[in-house]
């Protein structure tokens, strides 16, 4: 139903909706160099690249990778292979520990990190 309200919303304004994959790693992707980690649970709202040294913060990096799978979802045709199925039906799961913990994906070095 959000979904639905959204692309109502953005026909009314000249806009578009793209919708990229559920299970597109968006919080788990290095928004600077594309690295993937493995494991990070939902309670880590921080953490760092182990291949770039940047700090991710899981919120505005899921953000941007978001953003840069739109585009280039729009790049190829606006076509999206993935959703190729029909959709699914969210499952509501609680999501974590607010109180904002940091961990570091891979390595316990935290010198030289950079903000992407």
């Amino acid at each position: 139903m959000f979904v639905n309200f959204i692309d109502y919303k953005l026909k009314a304004k000249n806009g578009l909706f793209v919708e990229i994959d559920r299970f597109f790693p968006s919080s788990k992707t290095c928004c600077c160099c594309g690295h993937i980690v493995d494991d990070l649970p939902l309670d880590i709202r921080e953490w760092d690249c182990p291949l770039c040294k940047t700090d991710c913060g899981r919120d505005e990096n899921a953000s941007k990778n978001i953003r840069a799978e739109g585009i280039r979802i729009l790049s190829m045709g606006g076509e999206n292979p993935a959703l190729a199925e029909s959709r699914q039906r969210k499952t509501n799961k609680p999501q974590g520990d607010p109180q904002g913990k940091k961990a570091s994906a891979g390595s316990s070095q935290t010198g030289n990190l950079k903000k992407c």
